[in-house]
């Protein structure tokens, strides 16, 4: 598409690939390029960080899954000392983690404890401070998540967080997440999602490539201090693992209203619409 204003997209761009470096994850948008430039361009600048904060949690995604790790190998060096009667086992969690309710009764509380800064795990990441972790049953159907003065690689992620596996193939999640970054930049956001899976790919281990629906809200403050509140209005639908969301419709309110962006009719396409103040204005997506 020809741009009318070359150098004004260009300075867009920069400003943009600037405020999500530190934030970059599957629903980043980092750029983009349009056709009409007559809608305040600082808003719909606002409406793309507001998006790509609030649809995606990379730091604290990361550190659920760190927990998670752990707290498996924790319980399979259990199982196999209970079966071998010895500690064989007790080694593969490298970070302490203690049982602190009653064994055998639920809900099962424990504490993992990943030091000060001296442990490392696989992906080569220094991991420290405290996490309470919970599970009501057996299977986990209801886990939650509290980080206490919690770093990756010096980011700080304060969150709490409580995962429902209400049914086979629906996960309903709640959190709270505050992430402070190195340079001292935080965001803030309190969010609700339902995950409903809709199509299994023939690996199960590569869920990522699944097909979802979602539904859900959020609210919080940018790192460039924009307060917000969003919604999903029409279910998101993603397909096979494509990066974009192939339709669905958002909801962002600010202190200049509200907007809308629309994914589409279920084209595997990088084109979304803004709405502002009645005006549409056609974008394309590039996330990395």
């Amino acid at each position: 598409m020809k741009l009318k204003n070359k150098n004004l997209s260009n300075f867009i761009i920069t400003i943009m690939k600037f405020k999500f470096s530190l934030v970059i994850s599957l629903f980043s948008i980092v750029l983009f390029s349009c056709t009409d430039i007559d809608i305040d361009a600082t808003t719909e600048t606002e409406a793309l960080e507001i998006m790509s904060q609030a649809m995606q949690t990379p730091e604290s995604d990361e550190a659920i899954d760190i927990v998670n790790t752990v707290i498996d190998d924790y319980l399979v060096a259990e199982l196999v000392k209970s079966f071998e009667g010895s500690k064989v086992g007790s080694a593969l969690a490298i970070p302490k983690v203690e049982l602190i309710s009653e064994k055998g009764v639920y809900p099962e509380n424990y504490v993992i404890d990943f030091g000060n800064g001296d442990y490392i795990n696989a992906n080569g990441k220094t991991i420290q401070g405290k996490v309470y972790y919970s599970k009501n049953d057996k299977l986990g159907t209801i886990r939650t998540y509290r980080f206490v003065e919690f770093f990756i690689n010096a980011i700080n992620i304060k969150s709490y967080r409580t995962i429902n596996k209400k049914s086979t193939g629906i996960i309903a999640i709640n959190a709270t997440d505050t992430i402070v970054y190195k340079n001292g930049d935080s965001v803030n956001r309190e969010w609700n999602r339902t995950r409903t899976l809709i199509d299994n790919n023939p690996k199960p281990e590569e869920y990522w490539n699944n097909s979802y629906e979602y539904q859900g809200s959020s609210k919080g403050t940018t790192v460039s201090k924009k307060d917000y509140s969003m919604s999903i209005e029409k279910t998101l639908v993603s397909m096979d693992g494509y990066k974009y969301y192939v339709s669905g419709v958002v909801k962002i309110n600010t202190d200049k209203g509200e907007q809308y962006i629309d994914f589409g009719k279920g084209e595997k396409d990088n084109i979304a619409t803004i709405t502002t103040n009645g005006k549409e204005k056609e974008v394309k997506l590039n996330w990395e």
